[in-house]
């Protein structure tokens, strides 16, 4: 799988991957799925713990590129 892909389909299961909102400028954020926190509605978290939620609604997501040999 490659491209942007559907936020519908972003795996839950603690994988890091790339984030995207149309409406928000700048790169895409790198976070997972935030199982903890149900309540939230859409809820993500950032490798620094960073919580993105309401009202970061993101559209699409990526996963990571593979890393320099």
């Amino acid at each position: 799988m490659s491209g942007w892909q559907p936020i519908e389909t972003a795996p839950k299961d603690g994988t890091y991957i790339l984030l995207h909102n149309d409406r928000l400028l700048g790169p895409p954020y790198i976070a997972q799925w935030c199982a903890e926190y149900p309540d939230f509605g859409e809820c993500w978290l950032g490798p620094a713990d960073i919580s993105l939620h309401n009202p970061i609604f993101f559209t699409h997501w990526m996963p990571l590129p593979e890393p320099p040999r």
